[in-house]
């Protein structure tokens, strides 16, 4: 430490105490950091009168449009409410109708499969009469030693036309 300068307590420069400066001096420097408030104004009765009235008129206008905003969106719901209800009930008409129409199908379809399995069970039945008398013939060509030599089968009555014998 070979500062030509004195050594200073460490802080900030106002709290150094130079050589220059006498006690009565830094007295009065310390003063100077301290600000007085300025005297406050005293309202008159008058002001705050008319300031309160202004706010009470302020308030009731602030009130009278709130109610007005409200009874404007409580109409708006209402409204809003009346046409939900509206398609619900037509939702709901449109339900009931797909359920019946609906309904019909299932009946629909019943009857088509029933109607089939009659069917199915007529050409069952019909196959198994065409392979007895194939059976038939053939037991009785065996029995009577029979020889068919040429069948020709009709589309429409499935019946036998030739028959020849040997």
């Amino acid at each position: 430490m070979n500062n030509s300068q004195p050594q200073t307590p460490r802080g900030s420069k106002r709290e150094r105490i130079d050589d220059n400066t006498s006690p009565g001096e830094q007295h009065v420097f310390q003063k100077s950091k301290i600000i007085a408030r300025s005297p406050q104004r005293e309202r008159t009765h008058n002001q705050t009168e008319i300031n309160m009235e202004e706010i009470k008129e302020m308030l009731r206008e602030f009130n009278k449009s709130l109610k007005e905003d409200m009874a404007e969106i409580k109409r708006e719901i209402k409204n809003d409410i009346k046409e939900i209800r509206e398609d619900i009930k037509d939702m709901k008409k449109e339900i009931q109708k797909s359920k019946e129409e609906m309904g019909s199908m299932v009946e629909e379809i019943t009857q088509v499969k029933a109607e089939w399995d009659k069917e199915k069970e007529a050409v069952y039945s019909r196959i198994k009469e065409a392979e007895d008398r194939m059976e038939k013939i053939e037991r009785q060509k065996i029995r009577n030693n029979l020889l068919i030599t040429g069948i020709t089968m009709d589309a429409q009555n499935d019946s036998i036309l030739v028959l020849w014998k040997k």
